[in-house]
């Protein structure tokens, strides 16, 4: 069974307000299956919330562990033991509650 969440951004130059990101517009379907193995899962579901068609990391959790989850989900989405930064910080920024982006 997939989790799926479909997020959708509101364009940064619409008077609705920006998305935190400074991002375009955009439809995208984050899968947590893709990230985690089957048997790990229901444990990492706990940690995400779906706010306003968004996927977010828990906001207890500090930006150092969000950090090193993002580094984990990058991983096992390539199913390699190195991944770019850029996939890691773009991962990274979309797990953030809009509050915690500067």
């Amino acid at each position: 069974m997939s989790v799926e969440f479909i997020s959708q951004s509101i364009p940064h130059d619409s008077k609705e307000g920006v998305d935190g990101r400074g991002k375009e517009a955009r439809l995208s379907i984050v899968s947590l299956d893709a990230y985690f193995p089957k048997n790990e899962l229901e444990s990492w579901k706990k940690l995400f919330h779906e706010f306003h068609g968004m996927l977010l990391i828990d906001d207890k959790l500090t930006d150092s562990k969000v950090l090193l989850i993002s580094i984990y989900m990058c991983c096992n989405k390539k199913q390699k033991p190195n991944v770019p930064y850029s996939a890691v910080k773009d991962l990274f920024l979309e797990l953030l509650p809009p509050e915690h982006i500067r």
